[in-house]
């Protein structure tokens, strides 16, 4: 059984209601999309606090959220999360990512909210927001990425603290990009 696959069971018309995905512990070998489901929520959800583990996640168009897991990313791809077009998630939960290129891209209008802590190890950007993308979190950790936060083409990043090392910039800001403290 694959998250993939219960994702792949549900009409992309949710009718108003909210569609919670139960998440077992484990180590899941697939990169997981949530995409073009519309008139509803999306929930990533485990039994307290369960680790889990995928290769990506990518949100696009849809509304979801995720708490009760313990996330792990770890991308073999050029970007960890990917959330963009409109899409709007909410992690109450804490999030490990691990990338090769950018820990978390959010563009296009898609909105991101991380309540509790970030972790990004990425050797790139750690965080990224372009073309209108709204990223907000908590505190963010982690290590040897070459730039904290990018924002550009009207892309807006806030947060509350941060205790990342091994960067190379901290903030970067181009074509109307902000970051908020």
């Amino acid at each position: 059984k694959t998250i993939t696959k219960a994702l792949s069971v549900i009409p992309k018309n949710l009718n108003g209601m909210s569609v919670s995905v139960n998440i077992a512990a484990g180590t899941y070998e697939e990169s997981v999309d949530i995409s073009h489901f519309y008139g509803g929520t999306i929930s990533l959800t485990g039994a307290s606090n369960a680790a889990v583990t995928i290769l990506s996640l990518t949100v696009l168009n849809c509304v979801c959220t995720v708490s009760n897991i313990a996330l792990t990313i770890s991308s073999t791809g050029a970007t960890g999360i990917i959330i963009g077009n409109g899409a709007s998630v909410i992690f109450e939960v804490s999030v490990t990512v691990h990338a090769v290129l950018n820990g978390i891209l959010c563009h296009s209008g898609g909105v991101l909210v991380a309540q509790q802590s970030v972790i990004a190890n990425s050797s790139g950007i750690a965080v990224r927001a372009e073309t209108q993308g709204r990223v907000h979190i908590g505190t963010l950790a982690g290590t040897g990425s070459k730039q904290l936060f990018a924002a550009d083409s009207g892309g807006h990043i806030s947060y509350g603290a941060y205790t990342h090392t091994g960067h190379s910039a901290t903030f970067s800001t181009f074509n109307g990009g902000r970051i908020y403290t």
